[in-house]
């Protein structure tokens, strides 16, 4: 039997898998089976999952996408409270989410699925779970957020085409870095390398977003048992919200290191409040 054959026999059986336990069944290194799991995929034949165990992806066919929901316990606690949320409510409205709540639901790519409904009176961003039917999706929106005194109207979904909320739309694939203008020194630049050396902290790389306002930098920082790789945003402002904090923590995990967040202002009170709740691998300075 062709080894694509038996791969996919395998997860036919067995149901979503890791490179690892395809190598055990079929008798391959690991990065042979690897690259057959990855040909199968290029070939439409299998699927890839967004979350990953060990740092590998899981591989399934594309009738097997219920089948992830096996993994959730391997997601961080508030990423599984948002699965939870998202499975028992059907639909979740992005502009009533508390930020880290809307930060974990464009990460969640396996089971939240973003959708534009159109109510007549202009579109709103909602989130639905990956299973659902277009027709438990309808009637949750229409059960749940059509106001009362609506006229009957049955919402508009077009899946796949909703964009970020403003708060994380900007990803640190897409900033654009801001051209300094000559004679004029970036001293928020200059302020936060003071800081940086004060601490003993290495700058890797920086990208200036916003002269004088917002800086991305990648940074090693001092421990006990050696150095630590951080992804950096400095930004300049008197007051600090929450959507600062929920868009750096999501650059951070994009960039799959921890956070450290500067600020030049003081935290508002939702931001002091998000930071409270305890956010993983996010250190928080304010007043710098």
């Amino acid at each position: 039997m062709d080894y694509r054959e038996t791969i996919i026999e395998i997860i036919r059986k067995d149901g979503p898998v890791l490179p690892s336990q395809i190598s055990v069944k079929i008798g391959k290194d690991q990065l042979i089976s690897s690259a057959m799991l990855s040909e199968l995929a290029d070939s439409k034949k299998l699927r890839i999952s967004s979350l990953k165990i060990g740092g590998s992806p899981l591989y399934y066919l594309p009738e097997q996408h219920a089948q992830l929901e096996r993994y959730v316990g391997t997601l961080n606690p508030k990423d599984q409270d948002t699965v939870e949320a998202l499975k028992k409510e059907t639909v979740l409205k992005d502009s009533v989410m508390e930020p880290l709540r809307r930060v974990s639901l464009r990460i969640l790519k396996d089971f939240a699925v973003p959708i534009e409904v159109d109510f007549g009176k202009g579109k709103e961003l909602f989130w639905k779970w990956s299973i659902a039917t277009e027709e438990e999706v309808k009637s949750a929106i229409t059960r749940k957020h059509l106001p009362v005194r609506a006229e009957a109207i049955k919402p508009e979904i077009k899946p796949e085409t909703a964009k970020p909320v403003r708060a994380v739309q900007k990803t640190l694939g897409e900033q654009k870095q801001a051209k300094p203008k000559p004679g004029k020194p970036d001293t928020f630049m200059l302020r936060i390398k003071k800081y940086l050396e004060s601490n003993r902290i290495e700058i890797l790389d920086e990208a200036v977003v916003s002269k004088n306002k917002e800086i991305n930098l990648t940074i090693s920082v001092p421990g006990a048992i050696g150095r630590t790789k951080y992804y950096c945003k400095a930004r300049n402002k008197k007051t600090i919200s929450d959507g600062d904090i929920s868009t750096a923590v999501l650059e951070g995990q994009k960039s799959r290191l921890p956070l450290l967040f500067l600020g030049a202002g003081k935290l508002s009170k939702k931001a002091r409040a998000l930071i409270e709740k305890g956010l993983d691998n996010v250190i928080v300075k304010e007043d710098v």
